[in-house]
């Protein structure tokens, strides 16, 4: 993967053949300031033409180290993990993205299924509950509605369906930014802050456009891929769709559809219903939900929100570093 990305940065790539064409350009360019400074005995132009000298090859070291920190990149994921795990279900990612990216959409992928399973079942419960709340019996003079009480857990579960439809967007979100920035983000980004580097006016400006693009294709996804790995989500979506299972299984008996105009249609259903413990499957499946709502905010708010600010940080960093003169002090030397 490594080298999948080596070929797209530098053999005939587009990134490569401006970087190269503009690196061409400066040098002739510096030679040119050069040449001018020692025919006129100006050291003024002689010094920047130095200066924009060292520039045009730090800018084509720049690529090289860029590829060395995304095959890092790769190899750290590799080794943690074996490959397939990471690589089959990265749906929407480029065949060259390095491995953290692609570790990073699949757990998002995941989450986001996890997301969905649980909200089906909750929404079909929901219904279920709320069904069987709303029954009464008469019995002569005595009316009684003997399941009324499962209308508190109807409506806690079509809430907490509602939440899991917003979290679940927001997990999509990040997986889309990832595949953008994976798909044209870093090739757009980063050719426009190499042209804009070459330019001391616009020197600045280059270096943060650089260092935004190497933050949000490398740091991200990295940051993002070595919290989810060791997170929580696994162990408790496995909790949540147990408990929602064993709900489903207790409510199981009901029948699909009613025939309303059956008579003791609805006393055949309570009676089946009858050793079925409602209440308590109904009240099992909080604690466990509790769990997966935690570890699904942090999949959508918290890591996410952590991984950006270590990127921004990285970013600002490299800009700095990036859009920095040289600064030889060429004047001052004899």
């Amino acid at each position: 993967m490594a080298s999948d990305l080596l070929s797209s940065l530098v053999i005939g790539s587009p990134t490569w053949s401006l970087a190269n064409s503009l690196a061409i350009i400066s040098l002739v360019l510096a030679g040119i300031a050069l040449g001018l400074g020692r025919a006129f005995s100006s050291r003024k132009l002689w010094a920047w033409g130095a200066e924009e000298l060292g520039q045009a090859v730090i800018n084509v070291a720049l690529l090289a180290a860029l590829i060395g920190l995304a095959g890092a990149a790769s190899l750290m994921v590799s080794e943690t993990l074996p490959a397939q795990m990471y690589v089959s279900c990265a749906s929407g990612m480029p065949a060259d993205a390095h491995a953290a990216l692609n570790l990073t959409s699949c757990a998002l992928s995941n989450a986001s299924n996890i997301s969905q399973r649980a909200g089906a079942a909750l929404l079909s419960q929901s219904y279920k509950l709320g069904l069987l709340s709303s029954l009464s019996m008469n019995l002569n003079v005595v009316s009684a509605q003997p399941y009324q009480a499962l209308a508190w857990p109807a409506k806690t579960y079509s809430e907490w369906a509602q939440g899991l439809g917003g979290m679940e967007a927001l997990i999509e979100a990040d997986r889309q930014f990832l595949a953008m920035m994976a798909n044209m983000g870093f090739m757009l980004f980063l050719p426009a802050g190499l042209l804009l580097r070459l330019f001391f006016l616009t020197r600045k400006l280059g270096g943060v456009l650089m260092g935004g693009a190497i933050a949000f294709y490398l740091v991200y996804p990295l940051a993002l891929a070595t919290l989810m790995l060791y997170g929580p989500l696994e162990p408790a979506g496995a909790g949540a769709l147990s408990a929602l299972d064993a709900n489903e299984r207790a409510l199981a008996v009901l029948p699909s559809s009613l025939d309303w105009d059956q008579p003791g249609v609805i006393s055949a259903m309570m009676k089946s219903l009858d050793g079925q413990d409602l209440a308590a499957n109904s009240a099992g499946v909080y604690g466990p939900m509790a769990s997966l709502q935690g570890a699904l905010m942090l999949y959508a708010v918290v890591y996410p929100l952590i991984a950006l600010i270590v990127s921004l940080a990285a970013g600002a960093g490299l800009a700095g570093a990036l859009g920095a003169e040289l600064r030889l002090d060429l004047m001052e030397m004899a």
